[in-house]
């Protein structure tokens, strides 16, 4: 039986590992392994088998194995986009549609309904995202700015998109049907989403401080001497919603694409074969001399930029697999929540503890399993339903992956754009707004339960 004490000594190796990584200056990856090695000796002390946990970081790596051929194919995505002039022509036509002053809730906007037919944050920045990334750049926004808003767009997906799987495990384990969750998670995600159209509109309506890198006109004219334009090319993005649309798994769409955009890249753009293959491979380039005012725009992608992020990823899985086979971080959830917690402080508590097993796991499966797993009497004996405490989970454990460094999700956004969270983060607002606003309607629930709870001035006179 584990103790609290265990549960602190897993969270110290776990953060021992990644910071010695980071210190050292080293990839994820050998911090993750590390840590790996250090749980199963520890854990094989404490009377499990190594057998065992073994089997469990396997069944949880052979359980993600669509995760493992979605982040390929996002890598081969963004190239194949690139050279058949999907992107291009995003840019093109939106540095001509969209206002600079309204470009930013646009985006935020617009990546939150592709996100939520999708249902992939991940997939929609990897497709629309680095498009209005492009667009954002042509205006003189920061790279991280836009991201950010593209962010907290795609990211609606994992909380609210019933065809999502991390939204469908959160209804699986809870055992609620989705209208239910839906209806309960609308008292966070209105204001929230309110929220974030004000502040990316007040920003936007800042715009004319942020000076173009070139000129709009300019940038429109290279692009049209670089590649052929048209309004067909938006085909390509719009049978990838269609397919999603229709049920069909995201891999299978994103697999569809690729092969109409590469026959698009050779047919329509002229890319030759093994130019195509050699951008697959390793991600597209333009030459600076050839094409100046957009080799900074138009590049990335490719399987090998994404081979780092896969392997990292395994580990975490693994990771995962052995914290969820040990059940290590039970203790102290255990420890965390009391019998006299009122709801509100109920709801605060859930919530912390789901972030910290959110930066423990690295993942968002453990921080959904494990509160709803064991919190659901707690939550009912206080006047408060399963839908409240799935809506808890998903506003802090689940949404805030993004914003840790050492996040599978992190290291595949990094992976995708070269940008930091460090850079991104503070404008990535719903990611945090989410908690914030969770946090204020739990303060809002203790106080009227207080008043409820408040004895009466007859029964104090008695």
């Amino acid at each position: 039986m584990l103790t609290f004490q265990d549960s602190l000594i897993t969270l110290s190796m776990v953060v021992l590992c990644i910071v010695s990584a980071i210190l050292l200056k080293i990839s994820l990856f050998f911090g993750f392994a590390t840590a790996i090695i250090l749980l199963l000796i520890y854990f094989s002390r404490k009377g499990f088998s190594a057998k065992s946990m073994a089997e469990a970081a396997m069944i949880a790596v052979r359980g993600c194995t669509v995760v493992y051929v979605v982040i390929l194919l996002m890598g081969i995505s963004i190239a194949v986009w690139i050279a058949s002039g999907v992107i291009p022509a995003i840019i093109y036509y939106g540095l001509d549609w969209f206002a600079k002053e309204t470009f930013l809730t646009a985006a935020f906007l617009i990546t939150l309904i592709v996100a939520m037919i999708m249902g992939t944050g991940l997939g929609t920045l990897s497709t629309i995202g680095i498009a209005l990334m492009g667009i954002g750049s042509g205006f003189g926004f920061e790279p991280p700015l836009v991201l950010g808003a593209i962010l907290s767009g795609s990211y609606i997906a994992d909380k609210l998109s019933p065809v999502n799987g991390l939204v469908n495990l959160l209804l699986g384990v809870a055992k609620l049907p989705y209208k239910v969750y839906a209806r309960a998670s609308l008292r966070t995600t209105a204001p929230v989403i309110l929220l974030c159209i004000l502040l990316y509109s007040w920003i936007g309506s800042a715009s004319e401080t942020v000076s173009a890198v070139v000129d709009t006109q300019l940038l429109r004219a290279a692009l049209a001497e670089q590649y052929v334009m048209s309004p067909l090319l938006f085909l390509i993005p719009a049978i990838l919603l269609g397919m999603t649309f229709k049920g069909f798994k995201i891999h299978v769409g994103m697999l569809v694409c690729i092969l109409i955009g590469s026959l698009t890249a050779i047919l329509v753009q002229g890319a030759g074969v093994t130019e195509l293959i050699t951008w697959l491979a390793k991600g597209y380039r333009l030459s600076p001399e050839s094409a100046p005012l957009l080799a900074d725009i138009l590049k990335g992608g490719g399987i090998a930029p994404m081979l780092e992020v896969l392997l990292i990823v395994l580990c975490a899985v693994a990771f995962s697999g052995i914290l969820e086979r040990t059940d290590a971080l039970a203790p102290m959830m255990n420890k965390v929540i009391s019998e006299q917690d009122g709801p509100g402080r109920l709801t605060i508590k859930t919530g912390l503890l789901s972030i910290l097993f959110l930066s423990v796991s690295c993942d968002q499966t453990l921080p959904i399993l494990l509160p709803v797993k064991s919190l659901r009497s707690t939550f009912e004996s206080r006047g408060l339903t399963i839908a409240d405490l799935a809506r808890t989970v998903s506003d802090t454990g689940v949404i805030m992956a993004p914003l840790q460094f050492w996040n599978v999700n992190t290291i595949i956004i990094v992976g995708l754009t070269g940008i930091t969270p460090a850079l991104y983060a503070k404008y990535s607002f719903l990611l945090y707004l989410f908690p914030v606003v969770t946090v204020i309607y739990a303060l809002i629930l203790g106080s009227r339960h207080g008043r409820r709870n408040q004895p009466s001035t007859t029964e104090k006179g008695v």
